[in-house]
Order: C-alpha cells, then structure tokens, then sequence
C-alpha cells in the first residue's frame, strides 16, 4: 500500500514540475501565459545569476551576491553566536539550582 501510495505521489510530482517548467504563470488561479521559459525575461535573469554564482573567483559563495549577502550572513552569525551564550548561560544556572 505504502510503496503504491509512493508510487502515485512520484508520478504527480514529475507531472506537476513538467507542467510548472514548460509553463509560465502570472497569477495565484489565473491561467495567463504558455511561453516557453527558456523565452522569458525572468530566466534570462536567473542564467547570468547563476554564471555570476559559478565563476571561480575566490570569493565565498556566501558572500557573491554583494551588500545583501554580508548582512545576511553577519545577521544570522549574531543570531546565532547570543543564542549559543544564552545556552551556555541557562546551562550555567540548571547547575547552580541544582
């Protein structure tokens, strides 16, 4: 039952990303556009982002995409860094009250 379930799933799953890559949509349930997307403006925009990202040019992929990647990478590192002090910290005080 489990593996004919799987099975249905895989088959819906590929339908609905070929439908997805052979059509363009423009809107949440409105059908508009059937062009192609090797045609449109947008994937002409992804293909010279992902040259850009694939260029071998020393530079960490976390940070090729300019300004916005460096605040998003120091952001989270913060994030990251005064939750780990606040783990240590609640550690610390689990072992003191006990």
């Amino acid at each position: 039952m489990i593996l004919l379930r799987n099975s249905f799933k895989n088959r819906w799953m590929k339908s609905l990303h070929a439908s997805i890559l052979q059509h363009r949509y423009l809107g949440t349930s409105t059908y508009l556009a059937s062009t192609p997307v090797k045609d449109t403006k947008t994937f002409q925009k992804f293909k010279l982002k992902q040259a850009k990202m694939q260029r071998d040019n020393n530079v960490p992929v976390y940070l090729k995409a300019g300004f916005r990647d460096k605040v998003l990478f120091n952001v989270s590192l913060g994030v990251f860094s005064i939750n780990l002090i606040w783990i240590f910290c609640t550690i610390r005080d689990f072992i003191k009250n006990y």
